[in-house]
């Protein structure tokens, strides 16, 4: 059968099923913009990344580069994070509300009696001290993840050992930090322009739970790599915020000690 020919100012079938097709996507990501929206608050991060993602599908969508099929197994996947976010959010939400009855419990039965003051201590408190920073940093540890909740939302919080060889003290030095504080650490370090830096490791993913031990021991390794790099190179460690960044809420031993 011969296809009908199209005249000038006529609108032919396949038009019309496009047209129709790229409003039923444009309004699929409405609704799923709309769905994200409900952890703008709670989930900054991840709402970030799933509207950046949106964005770039409703951008290939308006330009037809992408197919209808291939547009929805996306959405899908979107949805499905979504999904898993909230499903996370719940989790937390339940976690954090054990976490409060149980201490409230353990109060009321005189059980929660241990103060930080009889804990205790690894070393003795580091004191920051422009005239005698910490120096000659041949090791750097990172080891015991422990994820928390800060207002419902997970971390996780990792110990890390720097190992200082300096003539007059060789000792160990500790402090708790979490991945933002390495990463105002790093934010701090470009803004003084002191050249070439080694990459943060990544941020996490929509996809990847913090709960993961894969993820957290990938990131365990990619962080004790990043402070490595920053702890050998001089224009870095004599900087104060390197230098805050190791001292302050640490704590030091002598090397002879050991760092277990």
């Amino acid at each position: 059968m011969l296809c009908p020919m199209r005249l000038a100012g006529e609108t032919s079938f396949l038009d019309v099923n496009d047209k129709n097709m790229l409003m039923f996507e444009a309004g699929s990501l409405e609704a799923l913009r709309m769905d994200i929206e409900a952890i703008s608050h709670s989930y900054p991060e991840e709402y970030e990344e799933l509207v950046s993602m949106v964005d770039q599908l409703s951008g290939m969508v308006s330009a037809g580069t992408v197919t209808s099929r291939e547009t929805e197994s996306v959405v899908g996947t979107l949805y499905h994070a979504l999904h898993h976010i909230k499903t996370y959010a719940s989790v937390d939400a339940a976690l954090s509300a054990a976490k409060v009855r149980a201490n409230a419990l353990a109060e009321e039965t005189g059980k929660l009696s241990a103060t930080p003051s009889t804990f205790h201590p690894w070393g003795k408190p580091t004191v920051y001290d422009p005239q005698n920073p910490i120096m000659h940093i041949t090791a750097t540890i990172v080891d015991q993840p422990h994820t928390m909740m800060d207002k419902n939302h997970p971390y996780t919080r990792y110990r890390m050992i720097f190992k200082s060889e300096s003539p007059a003290n060789k000792r160990y030095y500790m402090v708790y930090r979490r991945f933002n504080d390495v990463k105002r650490l790093n934010t701090a370090l470009v803004d003084l322009k002191i050249g070439s830096l080694p990459a943060l490791p990544p941020q996490r993913s929509v996809f990847q739970s913090l709960y993961d031990p894969l993820f957290i021991e990938d990131r365990r390794k990619r962080l004790a790599d990043y402070l490595q790099l920053l702890s050998s190179m001089l224009s870095v460690v004599q900087t104060e915020a390197f230098q805050h960044f190791l001292t302050e809420d640490g704590q030091y031993r002598a090397i002879e000690e050991g760092y277990t």
